[in-house]
């Protein structure tokens, strides 16, 4: 029963404004958050890039190299492989 609370709360989250309609491999409709300018550390805490971070639910298997095309952000490829995971969504570093 927790399980599917989580998930739909998971999917609520993604329906609303924050959001917008993608196409991932050209062919999987789903929605996707971007965020742009999110701060990487590197040694010591010290910020080394800003990247555009993507969070997608984990039922549309999004893997490294995937297109991710936006209508209002443009194209994307994911670039890393998920770099968190909570069970019901995942973010990854796009390019």
């Amino acid at each position: 029963m927790t399980v599917a609370a989580f998930s739909r709360m998971a999917a609520r989250l993604l329906a609303g404004p924050l959001s917008q309609e993608a196409t991932l491999r050209g062919t999987v409709a789903c929605r996707v958050n971007i965020e742009h300018g999110v701060e990487f550390s590197g040694f010591e805490g010290e910020v080394s890039q800003t990247r555009a971070v993507a969070t997608l639910l984990k039922s549309v298997s999004a893997r490294q190299g995937d297109t991710l095309a936006t209508e209002r952000d443009g194209n994307f490829t994911i670039d890393s492989p998920a770099f968190q995971d909570n069970g019901h969504t995942q973010r990854f570093i796009l390019r």
